[in-house]
């Protein structure tokens, strides 16, 4: 018996196709199973599906005001799959499509994880192993499934990685490693803090005659790329402010440079000891749902620093790590799902790690022998994240958002100003079927407090002009940060009509603005004081 089981596990060890066929069935059923239902449809989820279909049937890069707050290239992306899959709601609510797009990117992102981790340890366990912790860690799982710029990015960024590694020496490998790098640095402008890694890949993989010729040509091609994004700002005279003195368009206008300027300084307000609470505070978010990826991750960093020091790739991929982990850890904003990015290279370092560790033990060479080390490591690997991320395939927190929606499609008038969560808004303004409402006065809560065409043109800045708020986890936090006045004024002035509760595992105060997770949703009509926030009745309660 054991003689025929080394003989499978052999045959398995040289049909290397036949083992990633099996982590990737294994990906993605980790993956797909209770897709639509966890964790919660979040505000950028909706925002992306919102403004990918604008794209595509409307041909605008957003359904207000374009902001440069990112490069439309990712919901071009997710708009593109919206076409070829029949529409936004042929899977249901909106977000739904684009979880299926998720999946997709994220099975090609397990595929390169497998042959990045083959190529530096010639053995198909170790490289499952890595699959396996990057499809199976429940932080990755939480992120991973959403509509995230950062899903995509990370995509291009293990393919631009792969490409060098697999043939680095070859000059159109690494012209499209650039170009797929410059895409993904059009996507998610985070990807910038990966240059350091890259640029060392693209040197120790290049013949050293034409090195200088490598690494310029690349540079030079992700920075053309990403050009294209500052052409596009100059053709529509958007680049430079309205108040700059050289500046071509004297309007009153959004500009790119503004944006940048923007996003450098998020977060600058704090002083550095309350940024890098912030940062604390987000860390241990990440450590909670997931400590192992974390913890293991930054060990297999250090380790693999000391261990590879020879091994310039095994380097590589730990400065990757490295720089875009002190960019988290910089103090300025980080929003928690910037891990994204960090969580793939983790799942390649943290099996190198073991690799190295348990080979540099010559106690361990009898073991060896008797136990393939490598397939107890990928089933202990496996078991252990499954059985401590149930949450992942039996919870379901996005059915009473889904029935916010529907409530509201049947019980308000199409007229009504109601200000929703970017989550229901593509399904709140657009028709459905043929019987469904479309409500064109449904407008994103942000916009609302600062887009002037929306605050001060169509509600004169006055909050008595909406008629209802759908009321969310994501409005809750922003209005017990200070950062919307107006919206809660409106709140303050307002009766509950119908509330989807919380689960029990959810903290949720109104009267003190708080909440801790986003499974529920309350709706408000507006224009009538109320005495207490939590005197709250539920009107219509459909769980």
């Amino acid at each position: 018996m054991r003689s025929l089981f080394g003989r499978i596990l052999a045959w398995l060890s040289t049909h290397e196709s036949w083992v990633l066929a099996a982590v990737i069935l294994l990906s993605a059923a980790a993956f797909s199973f209770n897709l639509f239902s966890f964790p919660y449809f979040e505000n950028d989820e909706g925002t992306y599906v919102s403004q990918a279909w604008w794209f595509v049937k409307y041909h605008q890069l957003s359904p207000y005001t374009y902001r440069y707050d990112h490069s439309p290239l990712g919901w071009m992306i997710i708009g593109f799959w919206q076409v070829i899959s029949g529409g936004p709601f042929t899977f249901g609510f909106s977000i739904n499509s684009g979880r299926i797009l998720m999946l997709i990117f994220h099975l090609v992102s397990a595929f390169f994880i497998f042959k990045i981790t083959k190529r530096l340890v010639p053995n198909v366990w170790i490289a499952s192993g890595a699959v396996l912790i990057f499809s199976l860690s429940p932080l990755g799982l939480y992120f991973q499934r959403r509509v995230l710029l950062d899903n995509l990015m990370t995509t291009f960024m293990l393919a631009s990685i792969y490409l060098l590694l697999k043939d680095g020496r070859n000059l159109f490998s690494v012209l499209v490693s650039a170009i797929l790098f410059g895409m993904a640095l059009l996507i998610k402008e985070t990807a910038i803090f990966l240059l350091p890694g890259m640029i060392f890949l693209v040197f120790v993989n290049s013949l050293r005659e034409n090195r200088t010729f490598a690494l310029t040509s690349w540079t030079l091609t992700v920075a053309m790329i990403f050009s294209i994004y500052i052409l596009f700002a100059v053709l529509k005279t958007e680049l430079l402010p309205a108040s700059w003195p050289v500046t071509l368009n004297r309007n009153p206008h959004v500009s790119l440079v503004e944006a940048i300027s923007y996003q450098v300084n998020r977060g600058q307000n704090h002083s550095p000891l309350s940024g890098f609470e912030e940062f604390l505070k987000t860390f241990f978010d990440w450590l909670r749902r997931d400590p192992f990826i974390i913890l293991g991750g930054l060990s297999a960093m250090v380790i693999n620093f000391i261990a590879y020091r020879k091994k310039k790739n095994f380097l590589a991929i730990s400065l990757l790590s490295l720089s875009f982990f002190l960019f988290l850890l910089s103090g300025k904003l980080i929003i928690n799902f910037y891990i994204i990015p960090l969580l793939a290279l983790f799942s390649i370092s943290i099996p190198l790690a073991l690799y190295f560790i348990f080979n540099s033990q010559k106690k361990l060479n009898f073991a060896k022998n008797l136990v393939p080390w490598e397939i107890v490591g990928v089933v202990l690997v496996t078991g252990f994240f499954f059985f401590r991320n149930t949450d992942a395939y039996q919870v379901n927190e996005t059915s009473k958002q889904k029935q916010a929606v529907q409530w509201a499609k049947t019980h308000l008038p199409e007229s009504a100003k109601i200000i929703v969560d970017n989550f229901a808004f593509l399904d709140m303004r657009e028709s459905r079927n043929a019987n469904d409402k479309a409500f064109a006065n449904a407008d994103f809560f942000w916009n609302f407090g600062y887009d002037p065409q929306v605050r001060d043109t169509k509600f004169a800045g006055d909050w008595q002009k909406v008629d209802y708020i759908m009321l969310t986890h994501e409005m809750v936090v922003q209005m017990g940060g200070g950062s919307q006045d107006l919206l809660l004024s409106a709140f303050r002035h307002s009766q509950p009509v119908a509330e989807w509760q919380p689960s029990l595992g959810t903290y949720l105060n109104l009267e003190k603005l708080i909440s801790t997770n986003g499974d529920w949703v309350k709706v408000y009509k507006v224009g009538q004081d109320r005495e207490s926030f939590a005197d709250l009745i539920t009107i219509d309660s459909r769980l």
